[in-house]
């Protein structure tokens, strides 16, 4: 739909799972990169251990193949522990999705790659649960250093108003009376759904990610360093030596100029004679 995702869908579980690992060989870096924030949010709501597998794969040295095998499980527990959607186990998948998918919606589907809208949904529940559920700053910066080690933004875009993306959030399936069922975590591995957050929080988290996004790009330039003796003779060597080359042509340029002149007088006196 054009406005929000996952309004409308059945529930159809597979009979069986593949990973051809031999695809990824096909993706850019961008695609490759995005796909790492679903990664992460299973590592964020049930696995804190995974971040070290996590790390060493985004340094080119780690088990791929047991990483996705991971994350394979980690979802299909939860589904199989609430198929319907009824226990509110399965809406722990949804960490980093509600504001994420505001973001993606009002970005403009296709401006932003699905794992990046997410990546910035992660970094804004993360930091929500360090204000009202007890993540402490170290895990916050845990799981955005991970987000940065694939290259995924932290921030909205710029020039992306809170609105906006307040008014795609309420369309949330999980936006209910003015709260919102929301996913926070207490600790790296340890999710939990809220039903006390509301919109003052969602607008406390995206000033959060805002702000930082806008002083960033607002941060005043370095001051220019002093130049050393060394340099400061050298500049003046310089600007001698085009002072004595200019004084040097003045005297031709003059001669020049006269020249021209007295050619062009003598063009007006014999345009006048004719």
């Amino acid at each position: 739909l054009k406005d929000a995702k996952n309004m409308v869908g059945s529930f159809h579980q597979p009979a069986h799972v593949f990973a051809d690992i031999d695809t990824l060989d096909s993706l850019g870096k961008r695609e490759w990169n995005e796909g790492f924030a679903e990664i992460i949010k299973h590592a964020a709501i049930r696995d804190a251990s995974l971040f070290d597998a996590i790390d060493a794969v985004a340094a080119g040295k780690g088990d791929i193949v047991g990483l996705i095998r991971r994350n394979i499980a980690i979802k299909a527990s939860i589904v199989e522990q609430d198929e319907f959607e009824t226990s509110g186990l399965r809406a722990l998948l949804n960490f980093g999705h509600t504001l994420g998918h505001a973001v993606e919606a009002a970005a403009g589907y296709g401006e932003l790659l699905h794992g990046e809208a997410i990546s910035i949904g992660l970094n804004a529940a993360a930091w929500l649960s360090t204000q009202i559920a007890g993540l402490t700053s170290s895990e916050l910066e845990r799981l955005r250093a991970t987000l940065r080690a694939f290259s995924l933004p932290l921030h909205t875009p710029a020039g992306m108003g809170e609105e906006e993306v307040l008014r795609r959030m309420m369309m949330d399936k999980k936006f209910v009376e003015g709260n919102i069922l929301f996913v926070l975590l207490r600790k790296l591995g340890d999710a939990f759904v809220s039903s006390d957050t509301h919109t003052g929080h969602m607008k406390q988290a995206l000033e959060e990610i805002r702000s930082k996004a806008v002083a960033l790009a607002n941060l005043p330039l370095p001051p220019t360093p002093p130049l050393s003796p060394v340099a400061e003779k050298e500049i003046e060597k310089e600007i001698e030596k085009e002072v004595v080359e200019q004084e040097a042509e003045a005297p031709a340029v003059a001669a020049e100029t006269v020249k021209e002149g007295e050619g062009e007088g003598e063009k007006q006196n014999a345009t006048q004679e004719s």
